[in-house]
């Protein structure tokens, strides 16, 4: 039989197809990434250099208290201390005695007219203060005093309903909240006459 080819096994046309697609795939893949590689950008090392320095502006002097004679003494005679402040826009020296009745302004600075104001010290020889009786002394004017809040204000009182006038400062320390510490701070700022 002169002109007849020999068939073909089946499914060998399907190989072929599949070896070609395949071939072409791998070769895609490869040349892709040789291409992706080829254009990567190149890592480049450098490092972080602190910022320069700056100059720092000389420290200023702070105004130190000094002592004058009052118009009220001779120069012989002690004078009373008085702070001296630089002059500068909404600072306010009040001398002792003084009252700061003027509104607070924003950012403005206040010097204290004495140093009892500073450390929050009680001045024992002034008319302004007063003692205030703990058997007869209302909620609002116990709060008045350094660690009597509300709560603790109304414990004395409930304490002194109930167990009559306290005879002593002393005594105050029954009162639950009220130790040897609170005592101490109170001392010069209560009375029960």
């Amino acid at each position: 039989m002169a002109g007849t080819t020999d068939p073909q096994p089946p499914g060998r046309g399907k190989l072929v197809a599949l070896t070609v697609i395949l071939t072409t795939l791998f070769w895609t893949v490869v040349w892709g990434g040789f291409t992706l590689a080829r254009g990567r950008p190149q890592q480049i090392a450098f490092a972080v250099q602190p910022p320069p320095a700056t100059a720092t502006p000389a420290p200023t002097s702070t105004p130190t208290p000094t002592t004058e004679p009052t118009a009220t003494t001779s120069p012989s005679a002690t004078a009373a201390p008085s702070v001296t402040a630089a002059a500068r826009a909404g600072v306010v020296v009040l001398e002792t005695g003084e009252e700061d009745n003027a509104p607070a302004a924003s950012g403005s600075d206040r010097i204290p007219a004495s140093t009892d104001e500073i450390t929050g010290a009680v001045p024992t020889n002034s008319a302004a203060s007063t003692l205030i009786n703990i058997n007869t002394a209302s909620a609002v004017d116990l709060e008045t005093l350094p660690g009597i809040g509300p709560k603790t204000a109304e414990a004395i009182i409930a304490y002194r309903d109930a167990n009559g006038p306290f005879a002593t400062i002393e005594a105050i320390t029954e009162v639950k909240g009220i130790g040897p510490a609170t005592l101490e701070k109170l001392r010069a700022l209560i009375t029960v006459n």
